[in-house]
This record gives structure tokens, C-alpha cells and sequence, in this order.
């Protein structure tokens, strides 16, 4: 919980919005969501996914492309925003395989 907490403080220091993905069934929280919604490094056009981590029982049911459709919704209603950017570190060949559909 403290790296969660931790991860919060950096994510409002930069402008962005960090959220948890709840399970509808159980109410329990299965992972997290961090964006910038706009103005990603200065340029108010621009937004960047941050942060997406599923807990893994919950990877491969769509539950991640499915966050992420709804965040690219709620951010493209800014009209300003022509760009959504994301990331993922290398070492991490799932998230690059996701980042890649």
C-alpha cells in the first residue's frame, strides 16, 4: 500500500490522475490506472497513459483494453487533446505486447 500511496503523491505532482479498476462482482480492487489527461509535458494537445497494472487473475479477460477504451473516451471529450500517448518499460514484453494491439 505505501508504494501505492507513493505512486498517488507522483501521479498529482504531475498532473495526473491515478485511479484503481474495481471488480464489479466483489467490489474488489484488481488494479490501477494512471493518466495525464492533458497538457503531457507542457504540450495541452497531448495526453499520456502512465500506468496500467491488472492484477493478474484478472489479465487476459479484456478488463485492461476495456479501462483503457473508457479512459481514451473521458479524455478525447477535451477537444484540445489530438494525441494519447503511452509506454512501457522493454523489460516488460506483456505490456509491449498489449501496447501493441
Amino acid at each position: 500500500m505505501e508504494m501505492v500511496k507513493k505512486d498517488i503523491e507522483i501521479s498529482q505532482a504531475g498532473g495526473g490522475v491515478f485511479c484503481g479498476i474495481y471488480d464489479a462482482a466483489s467490489g474488489k480492487m484488481i488494479g490501477v490506472i494512471d493518466t495525464i489527461p492533458g497538457n503531457y509535458r507542457g504540450e495541452p494537445q497531448t495526453a499520456f497513459l502512465e500506468l496500467l497494472m491488472i492484477a493478474a487473475p484478472f489479465r487476459s479477460q479484456g478488463i485492461g483494453k476495456a479501462v483503457v477504451a473508457a479512459i481514451e473516451h473521458e479524455i478525447r471529450k477535451d477537444a484540445r487533446i489530438s494525441a494519447i500517448l503511452s509506454g512501457s518499460p522493454g523489460d516488460n514484453p506483456p505490456a509491449v505486447h498489449f501496447l501493441a494491439e
